[in-house]
């Protein structure tokens, strides 16, 4: 069955003359590439998007990409706690998450936090579990672009993905030429099975299938692994869904015209500000002339030329030389035959309506301006805990939406990882032993937003006055990061500093209240009755 749903991707992508993107996933692409261009600040194709003069200058504020790495670092800013279905498999599963050990690679957390800036960004993001010995002894997690990702779907449901790679031909002289040869990895994936192909072609076109063997970079891949694992080592996280299931909505979509605005109101800006803050000035030709005598310039080329000598001006300063018939009018005013341009804008309309714009957009891509750095006006507060969380909630609000397909994707993708570390070499595996290789690990993450130590301290001293909860519970949740053993160790010397309890043959006795002689103590057996 799996073979038959890769052929359907198979026949999409052996299309006769099938173009690249293909012909079914341009609008696609399209979209996915606009949306990149927003969150990598792509000044050439921001100002192809907003249809922008090609010799007039264009700025770019940064607001969509911070947007993203928010969101980013909302969810994956700290480390996710992964715990294994065994305690005996804690090592082997924290070298899964590390990533290849001696190598400038952050491991499984930094790929997280990239790729939720792609999933808030462009609507989507697509991990995909790989091995490669030669680089690592584990099994990697990567996370791409729908760019790279031609799916294939049945209904809603996610059947077979390719993942492709180009590879340029040898001929760099001619890198702009539309048929310069280009190579085309495919690595086609469905449960249990991965399919890998080559294609040569040009930049807009597949062309033909030809043998893994024809390009070093493929040369050492199998055609078909069936490694038998119960699922397929891709699949996507939609940031939202709308309408059509198969595409994710980007957090720029209620805010491109936002976006192009404010891109529009700072260059604007930064035009005012050089009109305004440039000295300018006008000059007759004729008072040029009279300076001095002609000189003559050597061209070169054993000639020379008779030039005009012109006087030197500051670089900081524009002047403009009249040559037409103002020099009568310039000649006749009263500051002398020079005239002074100024130019005045008011900047702070300017700067109201681009803080307008920032907070327009922020609140429509439902995230507040302090996880941006947009905090005018607020410097200087010090809010509580409390107040702090109620004011962040439409944020909040949203990352939990978001986070809600990573939490049910992450153990997935490090259940798939522990079973390939633990699949046989000769089966494309690793061969490491696991416990419990198929028990999928339990994933928390930290909360994004900072904890106010001193409130939370409070809460449990009322708790565990009220003996509403343990001194374990209470120092579980103050020291998250702590184990087991730390938090025992703690317990145990809290109770070992705490005096011990008074009993009654501890209280303090006063020598005047000792009985006479021939008297009996209160309450001895002796004592006659009342």
């Amino acid at each position: 069955m799996t073979e038959v749903l890769a052929n359907y991707l198979i026949r999409r992508i052996e299309k006769p003359g099938q173009s690249w993107p293909l012909d079914d996933e341009r609008d696609a692409h399209k979209t996915v590439l606009k949306w990149a261009a927003f969150r990598e600040s792509d000044k050439d194709a921001l100002r192809k998007i907003a249809d922008w003069e090609s010799d007039r200058d264009y700025r770019v504020d940064s607001l969509a990409e911070r947007i993203s790495d928010a969101y980013a670092s909302m969810l994956f800013g700290e480390d996710v706690r992964a715990t294994p279905g065994k305690p005996a498999d804690a090592d082997r599963l924290n070298a899964l998450i590390a990533g290849p050990a001696g190598q400038d690679d952050a491991g499984f957390n930094a790929e997280l936090q990239g790729g939720e800036a792609i999933c808030s960004s462009e609507g989507e993001v697509w991990w995909r579990l790989y091995g490669n010995r030669a680089v690592s002894d584990h099994p990697l997690i990567e996370f791409h672009s729908r760019e790279v990702v031609v799916p294939h779907f049945i209904g809603h449901r996610l059947v077979a993905a390719a993942f492709v790679s180009e590879f340029l031909g040898p001929d760099t002289s001619d890198a702009g030429n539309e048929k310069r040869t280009v190579w085309r990895h495919f690595e086609i994936h469905t449960t249990g099975r991965v399919e890998n192909r080559l294609y040569r072609g040009t930049k807009d076109r597949i062309g033909q299938r030809v043998d893994l063997t024809q390009h070093v970079e493929t040369e050492d891949l199998e055609e078909v692994w069936d490694h038998e694992l119960p699922g397929m080592l891709c699949g996507r996280i939609p940031n939202k869904l709308g309408r059509d299931r198969r595409l994710g909505l980007s957090d720029y979509r209620n805010i491109e015209d936002y976006l192009l605005d404010l891109n529009e109101t700072v260059t604007i800006g930064k035009e005012n500000a050089k009109l305004t803050l440039k000295k300018r000035i006008v000059v007759p030709e004729s008072s040029l002339k009279a300076r001095s005598r002609p000189q003559t310039v050597d061209m070169g080329d054993g000639t020379r030329q008779v030039v005009e000598p012109r006087p030197a001006f500051d670089a900081s300063e524009d002047v403009f030389v009249d040559t037409g018939g103002l020099d009568g009018d310039l000649g006749s005013s009263e500051s002398g035959p020079y005239k002074v341009l100024e130019y005045s804008f008011d900047a702070e309309a300017l700067i109201a309506y681009k803080a307008d714009l920032v907070s327009s957009a922020l609140s429509r891509a439902g995230i507040m301006p302090q996880f941006v750095g947009a905090t005018a006006g607020a410097e200087g507060t010090a809010d509580t805990g409390v107040a702090l969380r109620v004011r962040l909630l439409p944020t909040t609000s949203a990352a939990k939406g978001k986070s809600r397909y990573w939490d049910a994707a992450i153990p997935q993708m490090l259940l798939l990882a522990q079973l390939l570390d633990s699949l046989p070499v000769e089966s494309g595996g690793f061969g490491v032993e696991w416990a419990a290789a198929g028990e999928a690990p339990t994933v928390g993450r930290t909360d994004p937003l900072p904890t106010d130590q001193t409130e939370l301290a409070a809460r449990h001293v009322a708790l565990y006055g009220a003996d509403l909860e343990s001194l374990q519970t209470a120092l579980q949740d103050l020291h998250p990061d702590w184990t087991d053993d730390q938090v025992k160790e703690e317990v145990a010397l809290i109770e070992a500093a705490r005096p011990a309890p008074m009993t009654f043959t501890d209280l303090p006795t006063d020598p005047n209240d000792e009985p006479s002689e021939g008297e009996t103590e209160p309450g001895s057996i002796d004592e006659p009755p009342a």
